[in-house]
């Protein structure tokens, strides 16, 4: 080696290096336990323990799930009509009143002014996910405490300066109309729901629920078994009551369980996770006793 080309030293220099800052970047990220991203793939190394540790890559359906989280963005927009610098989820422009593009990767909470979006030198480089996060550091419980009624309000003005019934005729911008109003119906049922809500928070922070997930709470699935049998074998829309009133106060801990996960400081994920499987199980039991009808099958999805 000593008489190698001064290039083929640098080389293999930079080739050292890079296994160094690789190697730390791993063992770091073992003791934090995050996800470790080379190549294009995540994987998740859970914490040292004295139980047998596996590598889970994540399945396409996790990736897709947490694919909010895999570009840069920025957080305003400029109006092609006027030339006003907007925020990101602006529309129509408030300048000219002509519709303004709202990129796909806008949160749901920005969308309806529920949370600032971070200024543009605050987002330099963050993924959609960091600048979704936080937007959530804003909000009460993490976001999961919202005011349904206050929801309402804002989804309804928000959609009356995009209906496309305003736009007919006006070809693509009718089309731009027509996603916007879309756009807005699919945040405003996803956050208005308790359960939606909580999967949509787990989405943001890579952590979706999966099919394969399941509850492990055995006191619950019992409730749960206990409560069908009382609707099977109610004979009036007074039986149901009662397990409806007992579901009902349930649901109520679950959430506020939920909002006191998601409002830590970080977010507690695997109680937040726990307990939105938790709400899925209690939701479908809900929906059961709502179709409640004397000498009909009681089935309740898990």
């Amino acid at each position: 080696m000593k008489n190698a080309p001064a290039s083929i030293l640098r080389q293999q220099q930079r080739i050292l290096q890079s296994s160094i800052q690789w190697q730390s970047h791993r063992s770091w990220s073992r003791v934090f336990n995050q996800p470790i991203r080379c190549t294009g793939s995540t994987f998740t190394v859970p914490t040292w323990s004295s139980r047998p540790t596996n590598i889970r890559h994540f399945s396409a359906t996790s990736q897709k799930a947490s694919a909010f989280a895999q570009t840069a963005r920025s957080t305003t927009k400029i109006c092609p009509s006027c030339k006003t610098r907007l925020p990101a989820a602006a529309s129509p422009c408030p300048e000219c009143k002509n519709l303004v593009r709202i990129p796909s990767n806008v949160s749901y909470y920005a969308l309806f002014g529920l949370a600032d979006e971070p200024l543009p030198e605050q987002a330099i480089s963050a993924t959609d996910e960091e600048v979704a996060q936080q937007e959530l550091r804003q909000l009460e419980g993490g976001g999961y405490v919202l005011d349904v009624r206050d929801l309402r309000s804002r989804y309804l003005r928000r959609q009356q300066g995009c209906h496309p019934d305003s736009y007919t005729g006006q070809g693509k911008i009718y089309d731009m109309a027509l996603e916007q109003s879309s756009f807005l119906n699919k945040a405003y049922s996803t956050l208005a729901d308790p359960l939606s809500r909580a999967q949509y928070l787990l989405e943001i922070y890579g952590n979706p629920i999966s099919e394969t997930d399941s509850l492990d709470d055995p006191a619950l699935l019992m409730d749960v078994m206990e409560a069908r049998e009382e609707l099977e074998e109610a004979s009036t829309e007074e039986d149901v009551e009662k397990v409806k009133e007992s579901n009902g106060e349930r649901i109520r801990e679950t959430m506020d369980g939920l909002a006191v996960a998601f409002g830590a400081t970080p977010p507690d994920l695997t109680r937040a996770k726990m307990l939105a499987i938790e709400l899925q199980y209690l939701k479908n039991l809900e929906r059961a006793a709502r179709e409640w009808q004397p000498g009909k099958r009681v089935e309740v999805v898990h």
